[in-house]
């Protein structure tokens, strides 16, 4: 049997896998965790275009943490489907792409056999994913990005030639994390941290020009805000200034996104 078909059939066989402990192990039926139904009004409003509010009506306010899941979900809702059904979907599909992207990557990025790489997808596939995702977390799509970036850190450090291409795909995938929940910018900073460690000057270098180049000013004055928030209650420099919320999917995302005074 070819490498390649192989590859096929471990991929479906982890599927198939996946799927019966989903429909036999975990609870679909479950109403929604408490901070799990906080972010679905969240993007139900935001779904409907009036902004990331609380009430219909107020100002929007900065209580959704997993962000990108949370405009995702809206974007699905948006487009027709149920609120409860597109969370579901969303971090149900992402928990199986979790798994088949940890086979892959121990296989094809680390080379190891068939057997290692099965057992670390497994391992997954059973672990809290999927009870989370019945729960209405948004917790496996954050372990995609965070595993997406694991994957990518691994071609940077395994890679024989580091591109720019190689650099750049980290540092987005290192951000995506980061707009899926604050954390996975910590995340994406401790794996830079590690891969410059053991690389060679000239492509650290590189890796870390690529990775300022990615996040940027906006996203190191957001991490800033976050960090404020989360210490003292408020936002640096004074409180936060909303604009008022205008109708329209994208404009409401745009009016989600809080202004610093002075910035």
């Amino acid at each position: 049997m070819g490498r390649k078909l192989s590859g096929i059939v471990w991929l479906s066989v982890l599927a198939v896998a996946t799927g019966v402990f989903a429909l036999g192990c975990v609870n679909f039926a479950l109403p929604p965790a408490e901070d799990a139904a906080m972010l679905m009004r969240y993007a139900q409003h935001l779904a409907q275009g009036h902004g990331i509010v609380w009430n219909i009506g107020e100002p929007p306010i900065d209580g959704a943490t997993d962000f990108l899941f949370m405009v995702t979900v809206a974007a699905v809702h948006r487009a027709g489907v149920p609120l409860e059904a597109a969370v579901h979907v969303l971090a149900v599909a992402s928990h199986f792409l979790t798994v088949a992207l940890i086979y892959l990557a121990v296989r094809h990025v680390q080379g190891a056999g068939a057997f290692p790489a099965v057992a670390s997808a497994l391992y997954v596939a059973v672990g809290p994913g999927l009870p989370l995702a019945a729960a209405y977390f948004g917790t496996p799509f954050f372990a995609l990005g965070a595993t997406a970036a694991w994957i990518a850190a691994q071609r940077v450090l395994l890679g024989e030639r580091r591109t720019v291409l190689d650099c750049a795909v980290f540092a987005i995938v290192g951000l995506v994390a980061g707009l899926t929940r604050p954390e996975g910018v910590l995340i994406a900073i401790f794996m830079l941290v590690g891969l410059c460690i053991p690389l060679p000057f000239r492509d650290a270098r590189r890796l870390l020009l690529t990775f300022a180049c990615v996040f940027g000013e906006s996203s190191i004055r957001g991490w800033e805000r976050s960090t404020w928030r989360w210490s003292f209650g408020t936002t640096p420099r004074g409180a936060t200034r909303w604009p008022r919320p205008r109708p329209g999917f994208c404009r409401s995302i745009q009016n989600g996104a809080p202004s610093i005074p002075g910035a």
